[in-house]
């Protein structure tokens, strides 16, 4: 059980890093930081 949440963690992490490297492969996350960094301005 104890685990599992890291294994979650570490994929989620794997997932960020890959975008960042590759922005041209995944222009949409690109937009969804913004608009996620908006929701957390507020």
């Amino acid at each position: 059980m104890h685990g599992e949440p890291d294994r979650l963690c570490d994929e989620g992490v794997e997932q960020v890093i890959g975008r960042r490297r590759h922005p041209h492969r995944h222009p949409e996350p690109s937009n969804r930081e913004a608009a996620i960094a908006r929701l957390v301005t507020r």
